[in-house]
């Protein structure tokens, strides 16, 4: 039934245009899945949210760039405002007013402040008229027969703007049911059960199933498509343990509608397409750590990333219109559409989700969706998908038991507005939702950016294989491992991730020199110079065995999926002696041990990429060099280059007498001397002619 009429017009224009507001909530915005879309560069993709009550009209600016204009001044963010009676509104170049029609079916229990929702992420509309006369003539009433202490009793309340009920506030922890040292499971009264498996090596696992309640606003929110069947539940392990080992998390399914639902970071909710097996939803769930810092001295962990709680949601009988929506959000995708579905219902207007047809793989991101994405950011997030279902099939092919992901052991991907880098979880915590900023959303076509997610899906894997507490995730030779493990798999994924390393990694310090000169085994916390040696890894694994390889590729997968670190004094041997084979494949040669078919990445036909240079030039100071500080001038023609190499190490150094260098700047060629201490072997390049072999001397 019509209700009220939203008339609007633009500034160019007198020619008023009518919109039938017919639901309780009404979205203003330039995005599509909008109620009333305003195609303004100065609308926001998600500008303003109408609400009817008992009340009349409210609107709401959802922290919007321009604002919005009510009776000629610009309201609150992120407050509720209850309009009047032929109220003008402003939004960009609109003009909008809301006429009353008749009386409709919505809520008059909403006159309590508090029952309105604190934020409407995805804008709805309402407007108040009679409502206002209404309210005013009942409040003279009251007056009337009960005396003034009536009227200052009740009529603030009914005036007053809704108030904030925190609808992403974490669900609140009630307690928690330990399970037995060393594995075995745990039941509550509900049905509810955690089984724990212990891994085949590592300390023995302490776990508990966590039991929490909804927040209020969560909760209110929940129920407008949904009843909630149970307790919000997630498995923690105690501080220093980690999620190797098995877990698996069984919750009732009280009917045959019921889903189960996930709630990442304790805000981002998903309706999971995990089915139900003899009554009850199974799944592999995130962990989480009991961790204060007191054992190592590090910083406990943030708020920011809530356990992932799982629950279960039976659809509301009279919420059958509400459907998963994928005209909401801002893209041409439909319902049916093969590359993606919405995994979220059109009353949640918090946060947005979207998987793939299979229900393996979770895109969860918030509002905060960048300007320039702001009608294909789900072109985009469904690339992401795809890119993330095609190497995680590539890894499967690869035999990574880890990489069988399925609709009971899924992958959870957080777009985080304030990230820099794309990150597995933080320090000291053991769910493996894979967190990313939005420039790799908006960069996803990208063969650096598909690099990217190829190296943080083996970390993915290796999270769920290894024993990752903060000490020995930080800083250690296993640290090493895991790491260049990940850049392998990149490469094995696509070769053109070779390249891309040398490009990111290739002139990067350590100390004094490059991380090519670096001994292996080596690494600190944040330091990314020895990626670059995931080159050399790379090149000794092989199938030919000898002394030039540590392991066959297959060997490689299973240390990986048997949380194994097979770099022992043997390993670690055929990986020195493979300096030889990367001198050659830097400088544009085939391996001749090792890796023989590795492939050769363009930039070593220059050698431009990567390693220190020193150029000559015409005039003084002859000499320009870099990238690191193992330069001294001697006079002003003359260069003393100190470079000390880890065993296994490299050197790359590229001169040239002629052309334009590194620094941009245009050279005349001169000739130049290049004396090299007799003792270390060293290969030679000139131009682009063949190397000339291990020119060492003594």
């Amino acid at each position: 039934m019509e209700n009220y009429r939203l008339y609007y017009y633009q500034s160019d224009t007198r020619d008023w245009k009518q919109v039938p507001v017919t639901r309780q909530t009404f979205s203003i915005g330039r995005a599509a899945e909008n109620d009333l879309v305003l195609k303004d560069g100065q609308v926001s993709h998600q500008h303003a949210s109408l609400y009817i009550d008992a009340r009349g009209i409210w609107i709401y600016d959802q922290n919007s760039t321009n604002g919005v204009i009510v009776g000629g001044q610009r309201i609150a963010a992120n407050e509720w405002k209850l309009l009047t009676l032929n109220e003008d509104i402003t939004i960009g170049v609109t003009t909008l007013r809301v006429e009353f029609i008749s009386p409709g079916p919505y809520p008059s229990q909403s006159v309590d402040p508090a029952a309105e929702p604190a934020r409407v992420g995805q804008p709805r509309r309402k407007n108040r008229t009679l409502a206002l006369v209404f309210l005013l003539g009942a409040a003279a009433c009251v007056l009337l027969v009960g005396g003034g202490f009536a009227l200052w009793k009740f009529l603030p309340n009914l005036l007053s703007s809704p108030q904030a009920v925190s609808v992403i506030a974490p669900p609140t922890v009630l307690d928690s049911l330990p399970v037995s040292t060393g594995g075995g499971r745990v039941q509550d009264e509900y049905g509810v059960s955690l089984v724990v498996t212990p891994p085949t090596q590592g300390s023995v696992q302490q776990a508990s199933l966590v039991r929490a309640n909804l927040s209020q606003g969560m909760r209110r929110e929940i129920e407008k498509a949904y009843q909630v069947e149970s307790l919000a539940y997630s498995v923690q392990l105690q501080h220093g343990q980690d999620g190797i080992g098995s877990f698996e998390l069984a919750l009732p399914a009280p009917s045959p509608g019921s889903h189960l639902a996930v709630l990442v970071d304790g805000q981002y909710l998903g309706i999971l397409e995990t089915p139900a097996q003899d009554g009850f939803f199974h799944i592999n769930p995130g962990l989480s750590l009991v961790d204060d810092g007191a054992q190592d001295g590090s910083e406990p962990q943030t708020e920011a990333q809530a356990p992932n709680s799982y629950l279960v949601l039976t659809p509301r009988a009279d919420s059958a219109q509400i459907l998963p929506v994928a005209a909401r959000l801002a893209s041409p995708l439909g319902l049916d559409d093969a590359d993606g579905i919405s995994c979220i219902t059109e009353f949640w207007t918090v946060t947005d989700c979207w998987r793939n047809t299979e229900g393996t793989v979770y895109v969860f991101w918030g509002r905060d969706v960048p300007e320039d994405l702001a009608d294909t950011e789900m072109l985009r997030i469904t690339d992401t998908i795809n890119t993330i279902s095609e190497i995680m099939s590539f890894y499967r092919g690869k035999s990574f038991s880890a990489a069988a992901i399925s609709p009971s052991n899924h992958i959870y991907i957080v777009i985080e507005a304030g990230a820099k880098a794309a990150y597995i979880g933080v320090v000291g915590w053991s769910n493996v939702n894979l967190y990313v900023p939005w420039d790799l959303i908006r960069t996803i076509a990208t063969d650096k950016t598909r690099c990217t997610f190829a190296h943080e899906l083996v970390h993915w894997m290796e999270k769920k294989k290894y024993w990752m507490n903060k000490a020995a995730s930080l800083s250690s030779p296993q640290s090493w491992w895991l790491d260049n493990s990940a850049e392998i798999g990149s490469f094995m994924f696509n070769t053109v991730c070779i390249e891309n390393n040398l490009k990111e990694y290739g002139s990067t310090t350590k100390g004094t020199g490059l991380g090519f000169q670096a001994a292996p085994l080596q690494w600190a916390a944040k330091e990314e110079s020895l990626y670059i040696h995931a080159l050399q890894l790379y090149l000794s694994i092989c199938e030919e065995g000898g002394s030039y390889c540590t392991m066959s590729e297959q060997e490689w997968v299973r240390a990986i999926d048997s949380g194994s670190y097979p770099m022992n004094s043997s390993a670690v041997k055929s990986y020195e002696v493979n300096a030889k084979n990367l001198g050659l494949f830097l400088l544009g040669s085939a391996p001749v041990d090792g890796r023989v078919g590795a492939d050769i990445p363009p930039s070593t036909n220059s050698g431009e990429k990567f390693g220190d240079y020193l150029n000559i030039k015409s005039e003084a100071p002859f000499l320009e060099y870099g990238y690191t500080t193992q330069f001294t001038m001697v006079g002003t023609d003359q260069v003393d280059v100190r470079a000390g190499i880890g065993k296994g190490g490299v050197y790359p150094l590229r001169v040239t007498n002629g052309g334009v260098s590194p620094g941009g700047i245009s050279m005349a060629g001169l000739p130049g001397l290049l004396e090299i201490q007799a003792g270390p072997a060293f290969w030679l390049k000139q131009g682009k002619g063949p190397n000339r072999g291990n020119c060492s001397r003594r």
